[in-house]
């Protein structure tokens, strides 16, 4: 597992939140939370798995959470390949090896969610 101590929540996203019941709300965030601390782990977590742990969420929180998983997911890729290129510039180029894997992962990962979704698979509306 990484070392990554913590995910970016942007402020465009307040009103995807704004309108959800205080219920709906806090299934959301401890769904996020999951998702940001697996999304790191070997294997990295998908947000169908995340999302099939609450079976109680509504539709609308559940687009909620893709659109913030989403964006959680963006910006993990690119600290995983900042964190790669200073391990390479340090000359740690055998673990670089093995978190360049973790990354293939990651993106094999997100393919299955896009894969899911154009599927249908998420389609709860």
């Amino acid at each position: 597992m990484y070392d990554k101590k913590s995910f970016i929540l942007y402020f465009d996203a307040y009103p995807l939140v704004a309108l959800l019941p205080v219920e709906q709300s806090g299934m959301l965030f401890r769904a996020v939370y999951l998702y940001a601390m697996g999304i790191v782990q070997e294997p990295p977590v998908t947000q169908e798995e995340i999302l099939a742990q609450f079976p109680e969420m509504a539709a609308d929180t559940k687009m909620s959470c893709r659109a913030i998983c989403n964006a959680i997911t963006r910006d993990t890729l690119a600290w995983q390949r900042q964190r790669e290129a200073r391990m390479r510039r340090s000359g740690k180029a055998p673990e670089v090896e093995k978190k360049a894997d973790s990354t293939a992962r990651m993106r094999s990962c997100i393919q299955r969610n896009q894969q899911a979704e154009e599927d249908g698979a998420w389609n709860y509306i």
